[in-house]
Formats: C-alpha cells, structure tokens, sequence
C-alpha cells in the first residue's frame, strides 16, 4: 500500500445490470468478479461484515483477480457491533488469517463502528492491534480504516489511535 498507486472501485463486484456495459453482454454471474477486476483496482468486500468466507472462496478470489487488484473487506459484525473491541482481537485475528491467501491483493480492513458507540466505550487496547516480531515486515501487518462518524473530533480521533499497535489506520 505504500506505492502510492491510487485505487478506484465500487461497494460490490457483481451487478447484474452492469452485464451489457461494465461486463460483456451475456456475462454470467460467476465470472463477475473476473471480469471487474479486469476494468477496476479495488473493491470493498461488504458481504464478509456479515458473514466470514470460506478458505476455498478466498483462493478462488485470488486466483480469478491479477495481483495488482485490491480488495478492502469490512470486519464481520462479530467484532465491531458485539460487544468490546477488547473482546474481539481473537475474532479479528482470525478473520485476517482467512483472508491472507488473498497476500497482495489485501488493501485496508475496514472497521464500521457503531453509530452509538460512546467514545468512552473505546478500549484503551483494542482488536485492531496486531503482534509484531522480529520477522515481520511492516508490508506484512495489515491496514485498517476506521469509519469513525461517531468520534469526529481530532483529540478523539488520536486517543482512539494511541491504543492501537503494530499497523497502520486510517480514518474514514
């Protein structure tokens, strides 16, 4: 992510009323993915907010997509709308290990916050840290964005950002 290439995409990767434009006419749903990836760079994967794909699923997207291509999935419901963030660092962690086959096509993880979510409810450690070893590179720590409506102040914003260690975030 630190190329500095920029990215453009859409919220979803198959629409069937795009068959006869943005895909080929008579296109089949199961080559959507395939053939968006060829027109566009990223994609925000909005289904995994609601349920976590399967190993097989995940190597497929990575094996119908070129190795330029980005996808940005949102972290399941599990760990941003269930409870404290503390709670769900096992959750995420796991969530990011499904999705590693995917490697470079990996862009940011998207972290939709509760619209109610109280600022005091911010954990002073949250899921959104990630261990760090000797053998890890910064490229291989995964980068999150945080749709953060709810805290919009700056002071709120960087306390947020204090707790987490070892990544990247970005605000939304």
């Amino acid at each position: 992510m630190g190329n500095n290439k920029f990215y453009i995409g859409c919220a979803l990767w198959g629409y069937k009323d795009w068959v006869g434009g943005l895909f080929p006419p008579g296109s089949k749903s199961a080559d959507f993915l395939s053939l968006y990836s060829r027109r566009l760079t990223t994609t925000e994967g909005n289904t995994t907010f609601y349920a976590t794909p399967r190993s097989e699923t995940v190597q497929r997207w990575a094996a119908e997509t070129p190795e330029t291509f980005r996808f940005c999935f949102k972290l399941p419901r599990e760990v941003s709308h269930a409870g404290p963030l503390t709670a769900q660092v096992k959750t995420t962690r796991e969530f990011i290990d499904r999705m590693a086959p995917l490697g470079e096509r990996l862009g940011p993880f998207f972290l939709q916050l509760p619209p109610r979510l109280s600022q005091r409810r911010w954990p002073a450690k949250c899921c959104l840290t990630y261990p760090r070893n000797s053998r890890t590179s910064p490229s291989a720590l995964p980068v999150f964005a945080i749709d953060a409506r709810p805290f919009s102040s700056m002071p709120v914003r960087a306390r947020m950002a204090s707790t987490v260690s070892g990544t990247t975030i970005a605000w939304l």
